[in-house]
């Protein structure tokens, strides 16, 4: 889904971890949020892969953990 834009979740009740993989396919995905939902566990890495990231809302959910050092890489992030 390199195609895909932007992906808008939030106050769904989505439970569980974000998929490494399904976020990895999504190289052009400028805004994502998430926020508002029952999330868990760690963000994962492949999130430092979407380089054309613009917006990241993960507020409202239970990570655990930091915040990986490769989220350092998104040059694009303007909100997070």
């Amino acid at each position: 889904m390199p195609s895909l834009r932007e992906l808008l979740l939030y106050d769904n009740a989505i439970e569980g971890s974000l998929p490494a993989e399904a976020l990895a396919a999504t190289t052009g995905l400028r805004r994502l949020h998430l926020n508002g939902n029952r999330l868990s566990g760690s963000l994962p890495n492949a999130v430092s892969a979407l380089s054309s990231l613009e917006a990241l809302h993960l507020a409202s959910n239970s990570f655990e953990g930091t915040v990986p050092a490769a989220f350092a890489d998104l040059s694009k992030l303007k909100t997070l």
